[in-house]
């Protein structure tokens, strides 16, 4: 492969991984925050998680 679509690729990768670990700290940031942790339930959680995969992409298994 040649070596600049070898780095791009990498640099793409990283930007991403860096855009979820943002994505996951926004998210603990949003239930630290909220008042009243008991209302976000694990339904909610795992809808916000769904709809992520279903933007990136990804299937759920």
């Amino acid at each position: 492969m040649h070596p600049y679509l070898n780095s791009e690729l990498v640099r793409v990768q990283q930007a991403e991984i860096r855009r979820q670990v943002d994505q996951a700290r926004a998210a603990r940031a949003m239930l630290d925050s909220s008042r009243s942790p008991r209302r976000i339930t694990f339904a909610k959680l795992r809808r916000l998680a769904l709809i992520t995969i279903d933007v990136r992409g990804w299937r759920p298994a």
